[in-house]
């Protein structure tokens, strides 16, 4: 279970990490695995393999079975490294002040444009640090050709050996290596038989220690998406009581509002309540600019233009549109404007 879910999470982990990784630490890492080192000489190889950095050769002989001695190791460590003949190799010892340390990389980058006779993009490179002092760094640059490198990289992945960095040999110090990809340390570095239990346990720890925010921000999630659910009942509820406290607001301000022509609208209403005779109603009334609109049903719509205007409230009161017989019950339904006394006197 683990293999099948947390380990690609970590294997993704550990490759961002090495990213942030200074070359010289992860040079340092991979020693205490093991590797495998291919020597090109001409038309032979010699396949070597190193554990806790002492070289063992376990194969060699004509190029064309570099082939058959890679299927015949089928233990051979998953670290490939190419090793470079001395004459592709070009070294330069370069000194330096010693506050480039801190952007040692992106000096070192300008100073193969100077010392060099290429460019940065037309080689591959690295470097160590031979010595240093309070003032100086003195640096050994080592620089091959993409030309050249490319050739030999092409020619080892052919015979199936897939290299991951080059390695270029010193005298008496570990060797350089110029890495090709960034390093998979999951896979390069096996650890010993006996500490694998310990490390499945801490890649299962890491891997907690990672996804528990995650785990714990979706449980307050889920929570609080539950709390609104419950409470959305109740919100809509006062939100409709809101709605209909504002209609009622709104009718008693209307209702209360005094009119500059004549009273307030309670009034008005009162006034129209009173001419209307007592077989007709009326379903609503309206009030703007000295002009009074009501709507209703009567038995006689007839009748109600002579008692509104007998009114001393209204006058001029007229039909604003025909009479219409209603179709569920004897009632004629009607809509009368009539102007407000008041604002019809000259």
């Amino acid at each position: 279970m683990i293999h099948r879910y947390i380990m690609p999470f970590i294997r993704w982990w550990i490759r961002q990490l090495a990213e942030l990784v200074s070359p010289r630490l992860l040079d340092f890492y991979l020693e205490a695995g093991e590797a495998a080192v291919l020597e090109i000489a001409g038309d032979t190889f010699a396949l070597h393999v190193r554990r806790k950095g002492v070289l063992m050769r376990v194969g060699e002989g004509p190029w064309p079975e570099l082939g058959h001695t890679l299927e015949s190791l089928p233990n051979l460590p998953q670290l490939r490294l190419l090793r470079v003949p001395v004459g592709h190799v070009l070294r330069k010892g370069v000194s330096l002040p010693a506050a480039a340390r801190r952007s040692l990389k992106t000096v070192l980058g300008f100073e193969i444009d100077r010392e060099t006779p290429f460019e940065q993009g037309e080689v591959y490179w690295s470097h160590s640090l031979a010595s240093a002092t309070k003032d100086r760094l003195d640096i050994d640059l080592v620089v091959i050709t993409r030309r050249a490198g490319d050739a030999l990289v092409e020619t080892a992945r052919n015979a199936g050996f897939a290299a991951a960095a080059l390695e270029i040999a010193h005298d008496n110090r570990r060797p350089t290596l110029i890495w090709l990809e960034t390093p998979n340390l999951l896979r390069f570095y096996r650890p010993p038989p006996k500490t694998r239990p310990f490390m499945t346990m801490a890649y299962g720890l890491c891997a907690l220690l990672v996804i528990a925010p995650f785990a714990v921000q979706q449980v307050r999630s889920i929570l609080a998406d539950r709390a609104i659910a419950a409470l959305e009942p109740q919100a809509r509820a006062a939100s409709a009581l809101n709605q209909a406290a504002n209609r009622r607001m709104a009718a008693l301000a209307f209702m209360g509002r005094p009119n500059r022509e004549k009273g307030s609208a309670l009034e008005i209403l009162l006034a129209a309540t009173r001419a209307i005779p007592d077989d007709s109603f009326l379903t609503s009334l309206g009030v703007q600019d000295g002009q009074v609109t009501m709507a209703g049903s009567s038995e006689a719509a007839a009748k109600l233009l002579n008692a509104l205007a007998q009114s001393p409230a209204f006058r001029e009161p007229v039909f604003d549109s025909a009479v219409v017989q209603s179709e569920a019950d004897d009632f004629e339904k009607f809509t009368i404007s009539a102007k407000l006394a008041a604002a019809g006197a000259p």
